[in-house]
């Protein structure tokens, strides 16, 4: 991974600056996959989408936001630049605040954010050593139902994660239904995630290494 200079974007609601993370290159080495199809990858940081300004606390979309400059190594800079805080990801109440405040304005927004909410929810399984089945709220249920009406079980991947979707929730036929005949390249997916749905289990799992 080569880290790119900072960018310093200013709110589009209050012109509160903050720094975002820029990236010359990155890989996926050492990177563990995970059911409900994210990935966390060490040498290639996942920059969010969206975010809350710390000065005004409204969500902006960053490619919404001016970008007024760069942190570049050895050139002055002015202070307010340098004590901006990093832009940080949203939690997962955020997620669901961010979509009843409209910020789903298009198609591939409600999308990012009904997948993130719903990752932001699995993430405290991910390493739990025991995990639960979760109990999802009225609102998660919601999520997923929109979602599964913005995937398009035509895509592998879309499909993949509409058999999760079911998985997750308890609906074990329609998960191994939405698992045939998907192509080679999402098999061993689509195996651990009809392996779970045979055992009736819910939780999010991590993808096994090839």
């Amino acid at each position: 991974m080569i880290p790119g200079p900072d960018e310093i974007i200013a709110c589009p609601h209050c012109g509160g600056l903050a720094k975002r993370q820029t990236l010359i290159s990155g890989n996926t080495f050492g990177a563990r996959f995970w059911t409900d199809g994210k990935m966390l990858a060490p040498m290639l940081p996942h920059v969010p989408a969206i975010t809350r300004c710390a000065q005004c606390q409204q969500f902006y979309w960053l490619d919404d936001a001016r970008v007024v400059g760069k942190l570049e190594y050895g050139t002055p800079v002015p202070q307010a630049w340098q004590q901006a805080r990093q832009v940080r990801a949203l939690t997962h109440d955020e997620f669901q605040a961010a979509l009843q405040a409209g910020l789903a304005t298009t198609a591939e927004r409600e999308r990012y954010l009904r997948v993130h909410y719903w990752w932001s929810g699995n993430d405290p399984l991910r390493e739990a050593s025991a995990p639960r089945a979760p109990e999802y709220t009225l609102e998660e249920r919601e999520n997923f139902a929109r979602l599964l009406e913005l995937l398009d079980a035509n895509e592998p991947a879309d499909r993949l994660m509409m058999a999760e979707i079911h998985r997750e929730t308890g609906n074990f036929d329609e998960a191994l239904r939405l698992l045939h005949d998907l192509p080679d390249s999402h098999r061993r997916a689509a195996e651990t995630i009809a392996a779970l749905a045979q055992a009736r289990e819910r939780v999010v799992r991590q993808l096994p290494l090839r």
